[in-house]
């Protein structure tokens, strides 16, 4: 089949059938086909986590869903009744399975993951795995988790503006291959960043695992930098880089990311020192309170398990007299 079919699913919504561990659903006596030409997403879907991937309920990934706050919570704590939530986070580490996030019921159905499988039938190409490990994964723990604490509005902002970004350049780098071999994002708000071209032949780009996920954390830096990262505040900065996985960091790929965007952040903050020096001060208060709430609410367990203890004691003794 020609490449010139593929009109005849652009922009459909594509209905799941089941875990993306498991083939899609293909009527019987559907036509192999393979189109390499890969359509822009529908308006409704940027800045819309499935954008990349919309889970079945109950889909688990491969993720451990420890991340280094959650290490950080029991290093800090003074509560010896944790026992379980330590082996639980031991547990996680272990067997590397954690639930998706259910997508919104008034989410659009549509995704590039679907989309994909929907151009590439029969034909043994598989959707990128970074639409579901990377993509929808940390774009909705981001939404659901990291969100709701951060305590600055240039935080809320970032994350808001970087979502869009992301699947914008995505959008970049993934139409500009359907005629192009070289793959470089700019960033905007520092045009004169030298960042990195990446050379895939044409409309190879979604069907070269390697190539695709080095392009997606490519295309991360610019975003994160043109939403804006460097005006967010250093106690907010310190949990956008507690919020990803511990096991992400084992990756040259994270780290190549975290320091082409530290490479413009850090300047920034220097070169505003008035700034900054506030910043250091409010988040070392940050922790000093966290540290301290943490361990008084530990203070309060145990307090209420001594308590109830002393109560049980007491209530078998006056049994026995």
């Amino acid at each position: 089949m020609g490449d010139g079919a593929q009109e005849l699913i652009i922009g459909q919504p594509l209905r799941q059938s089941g875990p993306a561990n498991q083939s899609l659903a293909v009527a019987r006596g559907a036509q192999k086909r393979c189109l390499l030409t890969v359509p822009a997403a529908p308006n409704n879907v940027i800045g819309n986590c499935v954008y990349y991937y919309r889970p079945y309920d109950g889909e688990i990934v491969n993720k451990t869903g420890v991340n280094f706050k959650k290490i950080l919570d029991y290093a800090v704590t003074i509560e010896p009744f944790d026992i379980p939530e330590k082996v639980h986070i031991f547990y996680k580490l272990c067997t590397n399975t954690e639930d998706l996030i259910p997508p919104e019921s008034t989410d659009p159905n549509w995704s590039r993951w679907h989309n994909f499988c929907a151009r590439h039938v029969g034909c043994g190409h598989k959707p990128p795995s970074y639409y579901i490990a990377y993509g929808y994964y940390y774009c909705s723990n981001f939404t659901h988790y990291l969100l709701p604490r951060m305590r600055s509005t240039q935080g809320k902002t970032w994350l808001n503006n970087g979502r869009k970004l992301l699947h914008k350049y995505m959008e970049l780098g993934l139409l500009s291959n359907n005629s192009k071999t070289d793959i470089k994002i700019p960033s905007v708000r520092y045009p004169n960043k030298k960042l990195s071209t990446l050379t895939v032949p044409v409309k190879q780009l979604e069907i070269t695992p390697d190539k695709f996920k080095t392009f997606a954390f490519n295309s991360h830096v610019p975003a994160y930098l043109d939403a804006g990262i460097a005006d967010v505040p250093i106690a907010d900065l310190s949990r956008v880089f507690g919020q990803p996985n511990v096991e992400e960091w084992v990756d040259i790929e994270t780290w190549k990311q975290a320091v082409d965007v530290a490479w413009e952040v850090v300047p920034h903050k220097v070169s505003h020192p008035l700034d900054t020096s506030g910043e250091v001060v409010d988040a070392g208060w940050q922790a000093g309170s966290y540290v301290f709430e943490t361990n008084v609410n530990a203070i309060k367990k145990g307090a209420g398990y001594v308590v109830k203890g002393a109560g049980g004691l007491w209530s078998w003794v006056k049994s026995k007299f």
